[in-house]
């Protein structure tokens, strides 16, 4: 991940978001219209790197043309960062390239031609004069866009790879890529820098997009004669209020697209809504004895519970969707918005926070990035001595962030590793804690598990 950030001229820099929710031949979408929406709301708020009326949002357009034209209208005017970001259904032709659908798309290969907007004359259309170029897909096989000529030279980041299949949010109303780019856009990284930039966002989304879905679109069947394949969609109607089909809110840009009503916001989940907390996968939240930090600690839990989730088959990426990013030069140092948790990882909810991600990541299974594992440890064992310089070694977070190192150490260098670390500490925990701590027994526990 990136040591320093590039944080875009927000007056020079532009954004295209398009969503496609309404369809004529394939299933509706209305979750990729308030998942835009809502990653387009935080791009020009406050924390976002876009200033309002440069962020052009385009609802349901109904034809290639239109969408090209506004984006190479945008590319001549951006000069630091241009964002292009897609939300719908991703189909494929008959030479296995990636069309973003459209309205009138048809689901017969017959028929695609002409009624779909093919990626590479998206991404060609972002042109050369941008400094920064960064295109985001959220759809079917968005990885098959890494295949164009023109992804070449910019900054791709897809939501699923080249086969992959988009996922729904846990929610309704979001889609699962969304969902966790709009958590970890309001969150933040509690030892982060100051911005968020492209590389921290893609490695964040990796560990938080493994874990096992809830509502998945099943894909539709293949029918005889080989018509191509698109999600299916377990969606409701399209939210009341949403602008009408190819309509922006970009002013700035004249009045061939005029301004039309914002989207109705109770329709559109707001973030609280649409956005549940995480599950507990750490060993450092939930119900329990509270410790002099003010955190309370799920001492009832097995204290093996995240490395017992680590070794769940079904929590390896390959079940799930697998976001693709590729880099050029620096652009993975690109921000888009503020880090609201910088300058937090020292606080009892950051040290939470960052234990909760290391979790997370030892959590992780995946055949062609074997590093998850050691780096959570290594992640684990920072927080532990952070807990201890600022709540001190006596803290019972300071000694339950111990506990869980000591077994991720075992979980990665092997038993005897574990118990040069669970040895000390038991031995620390009984010196200072009574009898009937929930904090001792949890580390005597795991010291007989790796004796025994």
């Amino acid at each position: 991940m990136t040591s320093w950030t590039l944080s875009p001229d927000r007056a020079d820099s532009w954004a295209v978001l398009v969503a496609v929710g309404r369809y004529d031949d394939l299933p509706d979408l209305p979750e990729a219209v308030a998942s835009m929406e809502l990653t387009a709301d935080h791009l020009a708020g406050p924390d976002g790197c876009f200033a309002p009326e440069r962020v052009v949002r385009l609802v349901d357009p109904r034809s290639a043309d239109e969408v090209l034209e506004r984006i190479a209208e945008v590319a001549g005017r951006a000069r630091s960062a241009l964002l292009l970001h897609y939300t719908g259904h991703g189909v494929t032709d008959a030479n296995g390239r990636l069309q973003l659908a459209l309205p009138g798309t048809r689901d017969d290969p017959e028929r695609l031609a002409g009624t779909a907007l093919p990626a590479g004359a998206a991404l060609a259309a972002l042109g050369r004069t941008a400094a920064h170029r960064v295109a985001v897909l959220d759809c079917r096989s968005a990885g098959l866009a890494l295949d164009e000529p023109a992804a070449a030279d910019l900054h791709l980041l897809t939501a699923v790879d080249r086969d992959g299949e988009p996922l729904l949010g846990e929610q309704p109303g979001l889609t699962r890529f969304a969902e966790e780019l709009l958590r970890l856009l309001r969150e933040g990284v509690p030892d982060g820098p100051a911005v968020l930039p492209l590389d921290l966002i893609h490695h964040h989304l990796t560990i938080a997009l493994a874990r096992p879905p809830r509502r998945a679109r099943p894909p539709v069947p293949v029918p005889a004669g080989g018509a191509v394949p698109v999600e299916s969609s377990t969606a409701a109607p399209l939210p009341s209020g949403t602008r009408a089909a190819g309509q922006s809110r970009s002013p700035a840009l004249g009045p061939a697209h005029a301004p039309v009503a914002a989207p109705d916001r109770a329709a559109v989940p707001a973030p609280e809504a649409a956005l549940r907390p995480l599950p507990d996968l750490d060993l450092v939240s939930g119900p329990g004895l509270a410790s002099d930090s003010g955190l309370d600690l799920d001492l009832a839990s097995d204290p093996g519970l995240a490395l017992d989730l680590a070794s769940d088959p079904g929590l390896d990426p390959d079940l799930g969707p697998m976001p693709v990013q590729r880099a050029v030069d620096g652009s993975g140092h690109l921000a888009l918005a503020r880090n609201p948790a910088h300058g937090t990882g020292l606080t009892v909810a950051g040290l939470r926070a960052r234990a909760d991600f290391a979790a997370r990541q030892l959590a992780v299974r995946h055949r062609h990035q074997p590093w998850h594992q050691p780096q959570a440890t290594a992640r684990l064992a920072a927080v532990a001595a952070d807990a201890a310089t600022v709540l001190g070694p006596a803290d019972l977070l300071t000694l339950h962030l111990r506990n869980t190192h000591a077994q991720a150490v075992g979980s990665t260098e092997g038993r005897e590793a574990a118990l040069a670390l669970l040895r000390p500490l038991a031995a620390l925990a009984a010196a200072i804690l009574p009898a009937c701590s929930p904090v001792l027994a949890s580390v005597k526990d795991s010291l007989a598990r790796w004796q025994g």
